[in-house]
């Protein structure tokens, strides 16, 4: 019988081993697909975002049709990298 108990034991020490990886890859797995989620989520909001407000569309198409693209463009990443320097301080 102590033989036996001795087998159970080492396969379910094997087993427990086993369920742990399998839980690790599972949780890197899961963290992938959330970040995926996360960029949809994000995607999805921002439509809803200009979608209540047609006004964005409007002046956006008017900037397109005045200036040039490319002068918009460099307009819109002065900005942001101004943003980006005001979030850092």
């Amino acid at each position: 019988m102590s033989k036996r108990v001795a087998e159970l034991t080492a396969r379910r020490e094997l087993l427990v081993a086993h369920s742990s990886l399998q839980r690790l890859r599972l949780g890197l797995q899961t963290a992938a697909v959330l970040r995926s989620l996360s960029f949809v989520h994000r995607g999805a909001a921002a439509v809803r975002y200009v979608k209540r407000r047609p006004v964005i569309i409007i002046v956006t198409a008017v900037l397109f049709a005045f200036l040039r693209p490319g002068r918009v463009f460099n307009g819109v990443l002065s900005c942001l990298r101004l943003w980006s320097a005001v979030r850092r301080l």
